[in-house]
């Protein structure tokens, strides 16, 4: 049994449609059924459990990024800071109806002077920390403002990229928020709607590189770009693509969606993006990575880890990217549901085995570092 995790530019795109993007590269190889290891991209990993004391505990891990010396991850709940080898440090704000805190957390990001801003979707607020937490202030907007954000980024200092959430026939996927006047922009909707659910499109379906962001749609072949003048990607492939009646015809888009495609052999596209100097990282839920080579042109699969028992070097979920590395997440659920690693003489499966037999199994997760060759 195959299983699914769906965790869950001035102008306006239409889905799935590469005609009007400019420098569309094609990208060979994704057909090819054969896999590769992560071993064969990577020169090394190390891993470390983050601190697991009452005050830092995660109820799971829903974004990471790397800022400086470090690490913040956010729940649901909270933004915690820790340190590179996983020390806690400290938070950002708290449950609350002061300035300083939030009552609902959507999700955090850096602004491009370097401090920590979190959106309160439950009312339309975003909450400024300098990067060691001490709150500056405070900016109210409409209460509806961020209702379906799922994650963003700053373009500059007045403006955010924001990804959404479908709901219902609410079904705009990314946009502009202009911060001095309260404004939001379609960028790209879907065709599909929900069936009085919040669904997202991916955990971080998309990402920031440079001066460009490029950013994924479900069941797409095609890899939209920002930037006018930067690269967008598409797909050769002989599997089926549903096109804008099939996805109009989508009125409950879920993780069943996914089971749904996979039956028929459509292609599914990707849920998430990573870019590193070399490749773009493309995972879809929990089944397969898809990774181009910007060079060639041409990508290769990799699976995913998501059985309890490995004899090669796994890949686990992709967090975020930091420099040359990837950052995965190892919920321990993983290791309480009875992972193993078989007999190997494989030096990082062996390095793993030790690792995870010296962690705390009703602590917080995991990060392995994989260092990209």
């Amino acid at each position: 049994m195959i299983s699914i995790a769906l965790l869950s530019c001035n102008r306006k795109l239409s889905e799935g449609n590469s005609t009007q993007m400019p420098h569309t590269v094609e990208i060979t190889g994704f057909d090819d059924e054969n896999t590769v290891p992560i071993s064969s991209l990577i020169s090394g990993f190390r891993g470390v459990q983050l601190e697991s004391t009452p005050k830092c505990m995660l109820s799971g891990v829903q974004k990471i990024e790397v800022i400086d010396s470090l690490i913040l991850v956010s729940d649901m709940n909270k933004v915690a800071a820790f340190t590179r080898d996983g020390k806690f440090s400290h938070t950002y704000g708290k449950s609350g109806n002061a300035e300083n805190e939030y009552l609902a957390l959507g999700t955090f990001m850096q602004t491009p002077t370097g401090e920590i801003a979190l959106i309160d979707t439950a009312t339309g607020k975003i909450l400024l920390f300098t990067l060691s937490g001490k709150f500056i202030s405070s900016k109210k907007f409409s209460d509806n403002s961020f209702s379906r954000v799922q994650d963003g980024c700053y373009v500059d200092k007045d403006k955010l990229f924001l990804s959404l959430s479908v709901y219902n026939n609410q079904n705009s996927v990314y946009g502009y928020f202009d911060m001095e006047d309260g404004s939001f922009t379609d960028i790209a909707n879907v065709y599909m709607q929900t069936d009085n659910v919040m669904q997202y499109i991916g955990k971080h379906p998309y990402c920031k590189f440079g001066d460009d962001i490029h950013w994924v749609m479900p069941f797409s072949p095609v890899i939209s770009s920002l930037n006018p003048d930067g690269n967008t990607y598409e797909f050769k492939t002989s599997k089926k693509i549903w096109g804008k009646t099939e996805l109009e015809q989508v009125k409950d888009f879920s993780i069943m969606t996914y089971a749904k495609a996979m039956e028929e052999g459509v292609f599914m596209g990707f849920t998430d993006i990573f870019e590193t100097e070399n490749y773009l990282w493309l995972p879809c839920t929990n089944l397969y990575c898809t990774v181009v080579d910007k060079a060639s042109n041409t990508c290769k699969n990799i699976s995913i880890q998501n059985s309890i028992s490995c004899t090669e070097f796994p890949l686990f979920s992709i967090a975020t990217i930091s420099n040359n590395q990837l950052i995965c997440a190892f919920p321990m659920t993983t290791l309480l549901s009875g992972f193993t690693i078989g007999e190997t003489a494989d030096k990082n499966l062996l390095k793993l085995k030790e690792l995870l037999s010296n962690v705390d199994n009703n602590g917080n997760p995991i990060l392995l570092f994989y260092e990209l060759k």
